[in-house]
């Protein structure tokens, strides 16, 4: 693996289109991180359904998993 020293697995979310940092990668392939681009970690968010409660990594914008897609190709970043 010491050539994905600088190389990443990357997320999106479909409903805002913002960009992540997979933290929960799947066989997506890796890439480098465009020059003139920044991606952050997807946060922790504290999700609700009646008593229960449930913490998930998801789109701080959108508060939820549902959107987010794995990035296949280089051009969605």
């Amino acid at each position: 693996m010491s050539g994905l020293k600088d190389k990443h697995q990357f997320c999106k979310c479909n409903n805002c289109e913002e960009v992540f940092f997979d933290t929960n990668p799947s066989e997506q392939p890796f890439f480098e991180i465009p020059k003139d681009k920044g991606y952050r970690e997807l946060p922790t968010i504290k999700e609700e359904d009646g008593d229960e409660v449930y913490f998930i990594k998801g789109c701080p914008t959108c508060k939820t998993d549902g959107f987010l897609k794995d990035i296949e190709e280089e051009e969605e970043l």
